[in-house]
Order: structure tokens, then C-alpha cells, then sequence
């Protein structure tokens, strides 16, 4: 039977990312770990959008030329762990958005991978819920940021084995081009702001500015 897409399993959790909690296994079942090479390396996080697509940020793909080098692992909440009901998939081809970084930096940072084979759908592994076509997302709409981020927002601070989690409010864009101006950002209308002026509690290691979420 289908799963009902994008719904959360459990909740709870311990201190982990910046200002956010360690996941609970099998809360997040569209959440993707994207590996790289023969090491399986972790590159980037992603989410299982149908059942032989995953999506992901066109930074995180690099020189997409050799699909070989391409894993994809599914139904985990620890990067390092082999879950009974994990599924690792490769990768048929990689498609990065065509307009990717072309005349504002990170604009359309948004990619494709198509796996090999058609996953298998259970109660940890199921599609995320897409949005209609053109919702917009009101400035304090409160969005939860998953993936393995860092701990804290030290340069030299380590990705966690773990999934995390954090809440933080859409942003006004115009409020997020003026925290950016100084570090020469645009964040344009495919583009989404969101955190807290103070910092502490967001998706990379900002400490004074929104993230900005493709």
C-alpha cells in the first residue's frame, strides 16, 4: 500500500544542530543521503520526490558527467548505519537546472536524480509532498530544515551522523537583500529566506542572516 506522502512518523529528540533536535528514526521518510564515489562519501542530503526521483541543490551535484560515482541512500536516519529497511540506489543520470548560477549567484540551485531502479515504497521510505505550482510561502510561515547538518556554526564543526531538524519563519525577501548586501547576495524570487535576525537557529553557519533555500 502507498504511503500517504510527506507525513511525519515520530516525534522527539536530543540538542544537535544549530538551535535544533536530533531526529528520531523513521520521522523523515522522503529524506535521501546523497553519496559520492566508490568511498560513498556524503555529499548533500535530498528528498525522494516519486519513486525514481530525487531532488536535490544543483551545487551539490559539481561535475554531474560520470552517474557512476552517484549513490543514493534511503530510509536512514544515520548516515553510517545499514537499516533493515534502507534501500542504497544508483544513479541513472543527474539533471541540474539549466539556468543554474547564470546571471545572479545561486539562482535556480535546484537539481534532478533519476535512480536506476524504482524505489520500494514502506513506512520508512516514501515520497515527500509537493506543493502546488505556485504557492507562495507568506513571510513568517514556520518551515522545518532537515538534513545532517552541523552542530553549531564553527568553521571546522563536523556534519552529524544524524539527522536534525529545525523550525525557522519565512523571511521578507526585501528584509533578507539588506542583512545580504554586504556579502554581495541576491536572493531572488526562486529563491526562499528564512530564520531569525539573531542567528542561532538555521540550516548553515550564518550567525547573522536568513538561509536562503532554493
Amino acid at each position: 500500500m502507498l504511503e500517504e506522502c510527506g507525513r511525519r512518523r515520530t516525534v522527539g529528540g536530543s540538542k544537535r544542530i544549530v538551535g535544533g533536535v536530533e531526529a528520531s528514526p523513521g520521522d523523515w521518510p522522503f529524506l535521501a543521503a546523497i553519496l559520492g564515489g566508490p568511498e560513498e562519501v556524503f555529499y548533500c542530503a535530498g528528498v525522494l520526490v516519486a519513486d525514481q526521483w530525487v531532488l536535490t541543490a544543483s551545487h551539490c551535484v559539481g561535475n554531474h558527467s560520470d552517474v557512476n560515482g552517484w549513490t543514493i541512500q534511503l530510509g536512514i536516519t544515520r548516515r553510517r548505519s545499514h537499516a533493515y529497511y534502507g534501500q542504497k540506489v544508483k544513479v541513472r543520470r543527474v539533471v541540474p537546472h539549466p539556468q543554474y548560477n547564470v546571471g545572479v549567484a545561486h539562482d535556480n540551485d535546484i537539481a534532478l536524480f533519476q535512480l536506476a531502479v524504482r524505489v520500494r515504497y514502506h513506512e520508512q521510505v516514501s515520497p515527500v509532498c509537493l506543493p502546488p505550482a505556485r504557492r507562495v510561502l507568506a513571510p513568517g510561515t514556520l518551515c522545518t530544515v532537515i538534513g545532517w547538518g552541523k552542530r553549531d556554526d564553527k568553521d571546522m564543526s563536523e556534519y552529524e551522523p544524524a539527522v536534525n531538524e529545525v523550525e525557522v519563519p519565512v523571511l521578507n525577501r526585501d528584509l533578507c537583500n539588506q542583512w545580504l548586501e554586504h556579502r554581495d547576495l541576491n536572493v531572488t524570487e526562486g529563491m526562499i529566506c528564512a530564520g531569525y535576525p539573531e542567528g542561532g537557529k538555521d540550516a548553515c553557519q550564518v550567525k547573522k542572516s536568513g538561509q536562503v533555500l532554493p
